[in-house]
């Protein structure tokens, strides 16, 4: 799975943050209200009352913590635009625009021109596409007819 709007180090930090804030803000009690009661009759049967509810109440108290922990963890990885890719699946198309201004011509430090660069830097772009993938190659003077995508070894052919 990548994350196209975050690295998975911070994703997997801000799904931590997100995990500790719901469950800190579960654990947080508000204090218990002060009621005057006139009578012990009251007082035995919320005390059997709060024995026979304690196992429901905790049941509850732990269904809604992981409801509230799934919203929030749900939120959280639709903030890094997740996107599930396989080797098999992942179909990237690929257009290369070549410069083929005089200036490419310019002789670098090594010896090859701009433009031999330009070609090679393209062809491992190219080989970086997958397999399935569209392969478009152009130029900026547009001398190069423009052609149709094709696969990439049609493409690498233009080059």
């Amino acid at each position: 799975m990548t994350f196209l709007g975050m690295s998975p180090g911070m994703m997997g930090v801000l799904l931590g943050a997100t995990v500790a804030t719901v469950v800190f803000l579960y654990w947080l009690k508000p204090p218990p209200q002060r009621v005057v009661v006139p009578s012990t009759l009251l007082w035995d049967r919320l005390l059997k009352e709060k024995k026979r509810n304690t196992l429901l109440d905790r049941l509850r108290w732990w269904l809604s913590l992981m409801l509230a922990l799934i919203i929030g963890l749900s939120v959280a990885s639709g903030m890094g635009r997740p996107e599930l890719s396989s080797p098999g699946r992942d179909v990237r198309n690929i257009t290369v625009v070549i410069d083929n201004s005089a200036t490419m011509a310019t002789r670098t430090a090594d010896g090859f021109t701009r433009w031999e660069h330009a070609v090679a830097h393209a062809g491992r772009v190219l080989g970086q596409g997958s397999a399935s993938g569209q392969f478009l190659i152009l130029d900026t003077s547009g001398q190069a007819p423009p052609g149709e995508p094709g696969d990439r070894r049609s493409a690498l052919e233009v080059l």
